[in-house]
């Protein structure tokens, strides 16, 4: 048998600080390349274009832009190059960096057998059609969604699960966007192309994990053996990758005996892996029951428009090197993935952004009246009494006066926000303090039952609710239940997953992370998906049993801390009452006697 041990809470923290510094350092990368990309598709600053738009291995010219310079010179496709001898020209003509316009470069172009040398000169670059960069824009705009949705689920839930997610929105950018604008230095952009490829393979191996491990961030049988393997995927991939683009600009012609069937080989295995990703995925999704599968639901929907948008982008990988409108539009379907992700997760209250947006409002029309107050006040002193005595003590007093009411301001603004904006919120509120009232003047256990099921689950809107209380065998038997059938599961045996989860140690249970396949409990969004313990000094003497939300959401966390304080105010009225049960056996097993002492009574004598 393995124990876990905790981490060190120095490990710990040190952990947490490499997360966000992680999360930092390619959010900033991800900027860095989402602006070269805005720069380029809007030309500003203006770039150039020699008119090649591409050239294979061999340096032969595939490619040619129709109107452009080289399309009215001597040269034609299927002429051959020789690279020029610097860095930057060839980054320029084969690599991802945009010339400056006017910008020469001096090549030699082999015709037949005849070899002839031309300076090209580089012309403003042709701007994009209306419709192709609003496409754009929609990527763009997509992108940065996915980056902002990507680093919140790491840094508030970090996981392998969450940091494939956050690495596959940072590494598609740059397979997309492709060029970078001519400001760059040249220096800069073979770090920046290397960081480019690494991010984008890992974005690749990002893609497989998160379709092995979603939604439980689990794998077992062949998928912990794929997911075992991505580590050393990633390393051929990258290295394979990085062969294949930096060969052109630093070897030339000479690499194109291997150049062209890895580069082939590469793409070809994309549609590999995204059928193991989405079988992976699918499989997930058909042995998932309730609440799981109503988050995954979407996520399907996202993952299917990924793969086909990858389809299209290998399909014009290998047809044609021309960006369109319908080219951009085709790639549309990688943003829908990262829409679908920040819906489940603000759906399903993985982040609560009620109370955000609730104090946000709040604390926006406290600074507004404050400024309101303060525009006033100047208005009138250099208005109507200028150079008055009484200026400094009027906005001493004001002051004085919003501190000492800037408290009930504060606390009747926040009732007429959430009465305006979140009005289930707020009945939900004043349901939980009924509730809380309830049990604080509970006398009997049975006082417990309905404020526990029937007034929980109208308080959260839940499906189900159900109250079990430990039985002499060490389960647990139901006393009381809310939307639960007849029929249903009455005993939770001693050896059950729920029952050896209620220790002191466990405040509440995501029972989906269980390996709990009771049949006979509700289905679909009714069936159980937490588990809170109910403490008599520190002994479980009763658990409680939530479903989903009506609209089969999760419980926020604003709700998991109201339900355990319910339980923690429940544990007192069971504490009392197995005092006065205790103190009953005692008094039933003893008399009085006269002089006052208690006496234990004697069985009788046979």
């Amino acid at each position: 048998m393995t124990i876990a041990m905790p981490l060190p809470a120095s490990h710990t923290k040190f952990w947490r600080v490499v997360n966000v510094l992680g999360v930092v350092a390619l959010g900033l990368f991800s900027v860095l390349l989402l602006f070269f990309w805005v720069a380029v598709t809007f030309n500003v600053p203006a770039s150039g274009d020699y008119g090649i738009e591409n050239v294979d291995a061999s340096g032969r010219i595939t490619t040619i832009e129709h109107g452009s310079a080289v399309d009215k010179s001597p040269i034609h496709i299927g002429d051959r190059i020789e690279l020029p001898s610097t860095v930057h020209d060839r980054l320029t003509l084969v690599g991802p960096l945009m010339p400056g316009i006017g910008e020469r470069v001096r090549l030699t172009i082999q015709q037949g057998n005849a070899r002839r040398k031309v300076t090209l000169v580089a012309d403003a670059t042709v701007p994009g059609t209306l419709a192709f960069r609003l496409s754009q824009l929609v990527l763009q705009i997509g992108f940065l969604n996915w980056l902002i949705v990507g680093a919140a689920l790491v840094l508030l839930r970090p996981s392998r699960l969450t940091w494939s997610f956050f690495v596959l929105g940072v590494g598609m950018i740059w397979p997309i966007a492709g060029s970078y604008p001519s400001f760059v230095p040249t220096d800069w952009v073979v770090p920046i192309l290397v960081l480019s490829i690494i991010s984008c393979m890992a974005a690749l191996m990002g893609f497989l994990i998160f379709s092995l491990r979603f939604p439980s961030d689990a794998v077992s049988g062949w998928r912990r053996r794929v997911d075992a393997m991505t580590p050393l995927l990633f390393i051929v991939y990258s290295s394979l990758t990085l062969g294949v683009n930096l060969a052109p600009i630093f070897i030339g012609p000479s690499a194109a005996w291997w150049e062209d069937p890895v580069s082939t080989a590469l793409v070809c295995s994309l549609p590999i892996i995204a059928i193991v990703a989405f079988a992976s995925f699918m499989g997930n999704y058909r042995s998932s029951q309730g609440l799981e599968r109503e988050r995954m639901r979407w996520v399907v929907v996202g993952l299917s428009c990924w793969a086909v948008s990858i389809t299209c982008w290998a399909w014009f990988f290998f047809v044609s090197s021309e960006y369109s409108a319908a080219r951009s539009l085709s790639y549309t379907g990688f943003i829908v993935l990262p829409l679908t992700v920040a819906y489940a997760v603000i759906r399903h209250r993985v982040i609560d952004v009620r109370f955000v947006v609730s104090r946000a409002i709040v604390y926006a029309a406290i600074a507004a009246l404050v400024v309101i107050v303060v525009v006033i006040l100047d208005w009138l002193f250099s208005t109507r009494f200028t150079n008055s005595r009484l200026q400094t003590a009027a906005y001493a007093g004001m002051a004085l006066l919003l501190g000492l009411s800037y408290n009930a301001a504060r606390q009747r603004i926040e009732r007429a926000v959430d009465s305006l904006f979140f009005r289930q919120w707020r009945r939900t509120k004043e349901k939980a303090e009924v509730i809380s009232a309830l049990l604080r003047h509970a006398t009997a256990t049975s006082d417990l039952y309905q404020p526990l099921t029937q007034g929980l689950a109208e308080a959260f809107s839940l499906e189900s609710a159900a109250l079990f209380e430990q039985a002499d065998d060490g389960g647990y038997v139901r006393v009381a239940a809310w939307g639960w059938p007849q029929g249903s599961l009455w005993h939770i045996l001693p050896n059950d997953a729920i029952a050896e989860r209620a220790n002191p140690q466990t405040k509440s249970v995501d029972i989906e992370k269980l390996p709990w396949r009771e049949p006979e409990v509700p289905m679909g969004s009714a069936r159980p998906i937490a588990m809170f313990p109910i403490f008599n000094m520190k002994v479980s003497v009763a658990i409680l049993l939530l479903g989903a939300h009506h609209n089969a959401t999760a419980l926020d966390p604003t709700e998991v801390r109201e339900i355990r304080t319910f339980c923690a105010d429940a544990g007192f009225v069971y504490s009392r009452a197995s005092v006065s049960r205790a103190e009953r056996v005692d008094a039933g097993n003893s008399v009085i006697t006269a002089g006052g002492t208690k006496r234990a009574l004697e069985s009788p004598r046979s």
